[in-house]
């Protein structure tokens, strides 16, 4: 189990069973926004977002709703369950479902039986400790290694490690967009990134997250360049050898843009041959609402290595 926050195309969701809990986008009214459906959520990034930069408020899944799925269905499904969150840095996520997770372990007996489950029901909440596509590539090799048939208690000793070992970066656009995003959130973390001299003179940021924490990698002149740089570095991790056979790629906008990005192609070559998993999607709506329009964020499980 996931929150919508994390980057993965829904197909590979779909296939590997795995469960998204909600976190909702509210305009100025209050009102949630249904960005469910591909098309609209395109538009919305295309348009009504840069707009409502200073307005928009992402609200996480609550404890109750949580523990009433987690009641109404994974108890009856499955033996055992991993949540992986958001990075507890920068949502409730994670605290919201550990303390769903305290009234689940110990009131899901009920529930169990009357779906004629015997045995204990086991539900471990793991912080990311990433965003995004660094979610998405934890959730993919955890998708794989359960499938491997992996026990779930070496599963749990192996996901402690991965986490240690998830990569996100990310490729702002729009950096009044992001800097707005940061006031509201009152969040000084980068610094004065946003700044007036680095928009007028088109720098932008390359952002690497990594164990709940976002810096700043590099400023390049122009996103496209900034995008190629970061996507030139994922090939060089790639050839040097990951820690699991996946590149997670996420963007803000049309997947056509993505993939005419300086060095996407190369990338993709380079994953081929490695056999690599290049997953691709549009990024979801609480990414894109942090990032702005134009985004890229990008996930990869590895050694961290020098940004060149």
């Amino acid at each position: 189990m996931v929150d919508a926050a994390c980057d993965l195309p829904p197909e590979f969701l779909a296939a590997h069973g795995i469960d998204v809990l909600p976190i909702q986008v509210r305009d100025a009214s209050g009102q949630a926004l249904d960005l469910a459906d591909p098309a609209t959520r395109l538009a919305f990034y295309a348009g009504a977002m840069r707009a409502q930069a200073r307005s928009l408020e992402t609200v996480p899944c609550r404890p109750a709703a949580i523990v009433e799925r987690a009641l109404g269905q994974w108890v009856r499904r499955y033996d055992f369950v991993f949540c992986q969150t958001l990075s507890r840095s920068r949502s409730a996520q994670y605290d919201h479902a550990t303390r769903a997770s305290f009234e689940v372990l110990s009131d899901y007996r009920a529930s169990r039986d009357a779906a004629g489950r015997s045995g204990p029901f086991a539900l471990r909440v793991q912080n990311s400790g990433s965003f995004f596509a660094g979610q998405g590539v934890l959730a993919a090799e955890t998708a794989r290694l359960i499938a491997s048939g992996l026990p779930p208690t070496e599963l749990r000793t192996r996901l402690e490690r991965l986490g240690e070992a998830v990569q996100a970066y990310a490729v702002p656009r729009d950096l009044g967009f992001l800097r707005a995003r940061m006031l509201r959130r009152g969040d000084h973390s980068l610094g004065r990134l946003g700044t007036l001299g680095s928009r007028l003179i088109g720098l932008r940021p390359v952002l690497s997250g990594r164990r709940d924490r976002t810096r700043v990698l590099a400023r390049v002149r122009g996103h496209k360049a900034a995008c190629g740089r970061l996507l030139a570095h994922l090939r060089r991790q790639v050839e040097r050898g990951l820690q699991a056979p996946f590149v997670v790629l996420s963007y803000a906008g049309p997947l056509e843009e993505l993939r005419a990005l300086p060095g996407h192609a190369e990338l993709a070559a380079s994953c081929e041959a490695a056999g690599v998993r290049l997953l691709e999607c549009v990024m979801n709506p609480p990414g894109a609402v942090n990032l702005g329009p134009g985004a890229l964020s990008a996930g990869v499980l590895g050694k961290r290595r020098k940004f060149q």
